[in-house]
């Protein structure tokens, strides 16, 4: 994963991190997504740190 080890925090003084960084997809995805890649995106508001699938490059519908 991009962006940093842990996902998710219980932001206390001794904090307790935890790695939540799971997708579920099927072989023939990954085998049309073979460069995708994990990154941890900013926390905003909450405990936990957003996961994004980035695919640099996929290239979505009709243009």
């Amino acid at each position: 994963m991009v962006g940093g080890r842990f996902t998710w925090t219980d932001m206390k003084d001794k904090p307790l991190m935890c790695w939540l960084d799971r997708f579920l997809i099927t072989c023939d995805w990954e085998q049309k997504f073979p460069n995708v890649i994990q990154v941890r995106k900013a926390r905003v508001t909450t405990y936990q740190f957003p996961v994004m699938l980035n695919a640099n490059g996929v290239v979505r519908g009709v243009k």
